[in-house]
């Protein structure tokens, strides 16, 4: 027995990351269930590499923005009760910059990536949210898997 979890429906809130010969992953909401399996949990990702499409062509037709914050670190000095000087350093954000092009291109990555696979989860951490790791496999892979 085996469980393959629809990706779209079941793994709302998984975000996987690419490294070097495995995949972690953050799953900021995940059926608690799933920490106690004993078998295999396979995930097809075609559901979540459409909802990358939908956005990744969001972007590109401008009905979306991606902008990340521009820091910068703001010094001040204060005096406490007992007239001792305080300097403290805190960043503080201090504009805006257009990182949609840069959003793309990860989209575009990681769609050519997860696209027509199926994630194998190896390790999943039990805390919230959890995360863990595991393996890309075509789907071609896992059905010569599952026919053995």
């Amino acid at each position: 027995m085996i469980w393959l979890l629809n990706g779209e429906t079941l793994c709302k809130g998984l975000d996987l990351r690419i490294k070097k010969d495995i995949i972690t992953f953050r799953w900021k909401n995940p059926p608690k269930s799933w920490w106690c399996a004993e078998k295999p949990i396979y995930i097809d990702l075609s559901g979540i590499v459409d909802k990358f499409k939908i956005i990744n062509n969001k972007y590109k037709k401008g009905k979306l923005k991606h902008t990340s914050p521009i820091y910068e670190q703001v010094e001040y000095e204060y005096y406490t009760p007992e007239a001792e000087l305080i300097e403290v350093s805190y960043p503080k954000i201090s504009d805006y910059v257009d990182t949609t092009k840069s959003e793309i291109k990860k989209l575009n990555k990681k769609i050519e990536i997860f696209e027509n696979k199926i994630f194998l989860i190896k390790k999943i951490y039990h805390n919230i949210p959890c995360g863990g790791w595991g393996y890309i496999l075509s789907k071609e892979e896992f059905l010569e898997k599952m026919n053995r």
